[in-house]
């Protein structure tokens, strides 16, 4: 892509801010909002998701004293931003942003993703690696897919909003690596199934406060999960559907102080051959 190409404002200030890493902010407008109407962008605040992946997958250089660093907040972003298996040096920051489709970063490797406060369709990113934290906090997305990835620092979903289509995972990280701690708090919310099994998590897991509802489902499903720290469902965290811990290997405790755990008809919390709880 050429800069020639370019046909907003905000792809050019983009363009121009990424070999240092600068943060473009375009408004203040917030996507997570009920109700909100993306049609509320200007034309000069839409950046096309192809103009992304061009600077993320070939990149400008830059004068060598910056931060490798996209960093984009109060755009409309359009088009589908496909990442997938790219190696991509950068640091990604999305804040206030919209997506019109989902994020695909499957079998990509990224230095930093950060997503805040976004509204997202979904994420595909199976098989991620990442050299540092992953941060989809305070977010309003469809399914999230990390099955088989492998985040080399914190996982933070902290107060996101996780709305799967009907019979469909909120949350499938099946044989996902954490290797500090994962955090699903702070209002974390969703309308299916957490899937966890046989995941490992070297530090800790916090549920506290969520709320997962599945009804006549599994809310969590931790079959051989592997946590080297402990595992927290307290502070009012609330599940409509069991939380399945079978074969799991917790260091800790698994800690349900103050949780409100709902699955008529059958056990709220299953841990057969769990030796640790």
């Amino acid at each position: 892509m050429h800069p020639n190409d370019l046909r907003t404002d905000a792809e050019r200030r983009l363009w121009k801010a990424f070999p240092d890493g600068d943060r473009v902010d375009i408004g203040t407008a917030d996507p997570t909002a009920e109700g909100f109407d993306p049609d509320e962008y200007d034309p000069d605040q839409r950046v096309r998701a192809e103009v992304i992946s061009a600077l993320l997958l070939r990149g400008r250089g830059g004068d060598g004293g910056g931060v490798t660093r996209l960093s984009l907040r109060g755009a409309r972003i359009t088009g589908r931003l496909d990442l997938n298996g790219g190696e991509i040096a950068a640091e990604i920051i999305f804040r206030r942003c919209w997506f019109d489709e989902p994020i695909d970063v499957e079998n990509a490797h990224v230095r930093r993703l950060s997503v805040s406060a976004c509204r997202i369709p979904g994420l595909d990113a199976n098989r991620i690696r990442t050299d540092g934290p992953l941060g989809l906090t305070s977010c309003r997305i469809g399914e999230v897919r990390l099955a088989g990835a492998h985040v080399g620092g914190n996982l933070d979903l902290g107060g996101t909003v996780i709305l799967a289509p009907q019979d469909r995972p909120a949350l499938s990280a099946a044989g996902m690596v954490v290797d500090l701690n994962m955090f699903c708090e702070n209002g974390f919310t969703t309308s299916g199934e957490v899937k966890l099994a046989g995941a490992r998590v070297h530090g800790q897991i916090s549920f506290n406060g969520a709320t997962i509802r599945n009804p006549g489902g599994g809310a969590v499903s931790g079959q051989r999960i592997a946590v080297d720290q402990d595992m927290f469902f307290r502070d009012g965290f609330t599940a409509e559907g069991g939380i399945r811990l079978q074969g799991a290997q917790i260091a800790g405790t698994a800690d349900f102080t103050g949780a409100e755990l709902s699955n008529p008809g059958k056990r709220a919390v299953t841990c057969e051959g769990a030796p640790s709880l």
